[in-house]
């Protein structure tokens, strides 16, 4: 297998870190046999993990990861971890034979991760993380008036995601374009956060979707382009590509008021979605 560098930052320190003394206010330290050994929260070991996955695969550093518990994402039991060896983005061995192979490396570094578990990273498949989280349809399309703004929460967002244990997600669809620039702002490493998938924005017919009457009866309002005839389709998907969509979103389907007890109805046919 082959998980991405962000499936490391969600649980686990690689870069070094000073020694503080034994009662430091943001570690504790246990005593064994005389010696001190210091355990890192986990608000450091995502802080600082980054440093050793950054620059291209093949010059990072090998990580040596050990202790702690390991689930392998197979369906296996959850074991003790007796080795996981990492170099960019590729897991050389697992087990013995990882730190046999660690041994050999001229340049390690090794991650404690006792009283930690070590799996794959989770993959969130329908999110909208430049929504900034919004209360309701009103918030979210009469209340985020700077782009500027909603790409720095957004920023923020993806970072939230990450720690939540999640390295991959989609983002269905966005508001302004903001999707494909933070998509690739995460790729050159301006931003920490997981792989991302982006839609642009949501292609609705005048109807509106779940949204009804607060869309308009064409133009960009929120999250939604409204297009009207076939050409349009064609332009704004295109326009969409151009910009670096991953995929396009249809809002197939609309909601309107006398239909709220029948439920939703189809407002695209079938030679518009083709």
């Amino acid at each position: 297998p082959k998980p991405s560098p962000p499936m490391i930052r969600t649980v686990l320190r690689t870069s070094p870190r000073p020694s503080p003394g034994p009662t430091g206010p943001h570690r504790s330290a246990r005593r064994a046999a005389g010696s001190t050994r210091v355990v890192p929260t986990n608000k450091e070991l995502l802080r600082n993990a980054a440093s050793t996955l950054s620059g291209p695969p093949g010059n990072r550093v090998p990580i040596l990861i050990h202790g702690g518990t390991l689930i392998d994402g197979t369906g296996a039991d959850a074991i003790a971890n007796p080795g996981v060896l990492i170099h960019g983005d590729q897991i050389k061995a697992v087990g013995p034979a990882a730190e046999q192979q660690a041994s050999q490396l001229t340049q390690v570094t090794r991650v404690d991760a006792t009283g930690k578990t070590v799996m794959p990273g989770l993959i969130d498949a329908h999110c909208h993380v430049t929504f900034a989280e919004p209360a309701s349809n009103d918030e979210l399309f009469f209340h985020r008036p700077s782009e500027g703004l909603a790409a720095l929460v957004a920023g923020h967002g993806v970072q939230k995601v990450l720690r939540a244990g999640c390295t991959g997600f989609l983002d269905a669809d966005v508001l302004y374009n903001i999707g494909a620039d933070l998509r690739d702002a995460i790729e050159i490493g301006a931003v920490e956060g997981p792989r991302m998938s982006t839609g642009g924005n949501a292609l609705l017919t005048a109807v509106g979707g779940t949204a009804g009457r607060l869309i308009p009866e064409d133009g960009l309002r929120g999250y939604a382009q409204v297009v009207r005839t076939k050409d349009e389709i064609v332009q704004t998907v295109r326009r969409q590509i151009k910009h670096g969509a991953d995929w396009i979103k249809l809002h197939i389907t609309g909601l309107i008021p006398r239909q709220l007890k029948r439920g939703e109805i189809t407002v695209w046919t079938q030679e518009e979605i083709r």
